[in-house]
């Protein structure tokens, strides 16, 4: 199973916490879908969490995973 967390500037701590745990960090919102949607299955949930335009982020990841299944770019 996929367990990755996506956090922006907090993935050293995570991992000193718990090296299991794998973090990234995406310095645009832009590298967020290109890093997530290659990697998504069915059955498979995506949680965005934070604060100002982040509640953009799960209709950009949908549109993005629309674009996959239709055998788009």
């Amino acid at each position: 199973a996929f367990h990755r967390l996506v956090v922006e500037g907090h993935g050293a701590e995570l991992r000193r916490q718990d090296p299991r745990k794998e973090a990234a960090y995406f310095p645009t919102r832009g590298d967020i879908a290109s890093y997530i949607v290659p990697r998504v299955r069915p059955g498979d949930v995506v949680m965005t969490m934070g604060a100002g335009d982040v509640t953009t982020i799960g209709a950009e990841l949908v549109r993005a995973l629309q674009v996959r299944a239709s055998g788009g770019v």
